[in-house]
């Protein structure tokens, strides 16, 4: 079993910490949105995304925890 560490910084991409070829994979060239247009697959856009959603599944359970603990 291999294991591997991975240590972020919150300013750095993870693109830069992910090997993908390494690990036999390959991001895709294009991308086929909804409405059938082709565009260029950008790994930006998915760790924008997924950074947006990790900040407000944070907050929301910060925000709940805070109150619950107000009513302590």
């Amino acid at each position: 079993m291999i294991e591997q560490t991975f240590t972020v910084a919150s300013d750095r991409p993870m693109s830069e910490y992910l090997d993908i070829e390494r690990a036999g994979m390959k991001a895709p060239e294009v991308i086929v949105k909804r409405d059938g247009r082709v565009v260029p697959f950008d790994i930006h856009r998915i760790e924008r995304a997924m950074s947006r959603c990790l900040r407000a599944f944070i907050a929301h359970h910060v925000l709940r925890l805070t109150k619950w603990l107000a009513t302590w």
